[in-house]
């Protein structure tokens, strides 16, 4: 099958996961999908990360020890500069691949032409499955081609393990925002503005749930990089200003409901008031701020 034999690089960014690293390796070296290489950036670890990775003999593991640098954006893009392979995909280590996941992608990027390709994702806990997402979180705006709008409008299920890439696409420059805590939004939203990619109707990634996980206010952060990616888009004129302008109104509207659910009715208010501006036709934001003033 053509590609197959091409070299996938499976890229990590570890900082004290001792405790699921182990679990997370082993589902890479296990891939039906064998030519490949697994670049682990450990930042400083202070756990037995490293021993655990070292105790694992496999020459295709291929583990960087640095002082601690603590901002994903430049930790991703270090692991970007010692990718050897023709594919790259990240993988997180708390996380797991199926035995095909790898496999599939790549069949399906090659049948399609394309550049990319992105699917569905489980989660699951300590005490087993949670629950399966799909790619698309409604069905009423499924597309087998990705599209970066949807991207924006915040209809996926935007998780970057579950990215399979082609190199060709580093060669736009693109590259994780080293000015963003939160950069892998904005890499994959210009990475589908530029590329192809394709969706598969399958959950080939399972995401581990745990308190480690996104804290709510890591979560709030997020929409606001959502907010500054979108006007990045509205500046290269890629959307409208009726589409920047909904976009918007959709974002200030989930801050808003942030802010609420912690009790701050300030930036509640001042949130849902600016989604009112931005977009005065979506109702809930009415019916929120006027909670504000209960």
């Amino acid at each position: 099958m053509k590609g197959l034999v091409e070299k996938v690089s499976v890229l990590a960014v570890n900082y004290n996961r001792a405790d699921l690293i182990k679990e997370t390796i082993f589902s890479v070296l296990n891939q039906s999908y064998s030519n490949l290489e697994f670049v682990i950036i450990d930042d400083g670890s202070e756990d037995d990360s490293l021993n655990v990775i070292n105790e694992i003999k496999d020459n295709r593991i291929k583990c960087y020890s640095i002082s601690h640098i603590g901002h994903l954006g430049k930790l991703r893009n270090l692991a970007l500069s010692k990718i050897t392979g023709e594919y790259f995909v990240f993988i997180d280590t708390d996380d797991l691949m199926k035995p095909d996941f790898i496999s599939k992608s790549i069949d399906v990027i090659n049948k399609n032409n394309a550049d990319f390709s992105i699917c569905g994702v489980e989660q699951f806990n300590n005490k087993g499955f949670i629950k399966n997402l799909p790619v698309y979180k409604s069905s009423n705006f499924y597309s087998q081609e990705f599209k970066f709008i949807d991207v924006l409008y915040n209809r996926l299920t935007c998780c970057l393990p579950s990215i399979v890439f082609k190199k060709n696409i580093l060669g736009n420059d693109l590259r994780f925002n080293e000015n963003m805590t939160l950069p892998d939004h904005e890499f994959v939203s210009f990475a589908s503005y530029y590329f192809k990619g394709i969706v598969i109707d399958e959950s080939l990634i399972s995401v581990r749930r745990h308190e480690k996980n996104m804290t709510a206010i890591e979560k709030v952060d997020s929409y606001f990089y959502f907010i500054e990616t979108v006007r990045k888009f509205y500046e290269i004129k890629a959307i409208s200003t009726v589409q920047k302008n909904k976009m918007l109104g959709l974002l200030h509207y989930l801050v808003g409901n942030y802010y609420l659910n912690h009790s701050n009715k300030r930036l509640a208010t001042s949130n849902y008031k600016k989604s009112i501006i931005y977009y005065p036709f979506k109702i809930k934001s009415y019916f929120k701020l006027a909670m504000t003033w209960i």
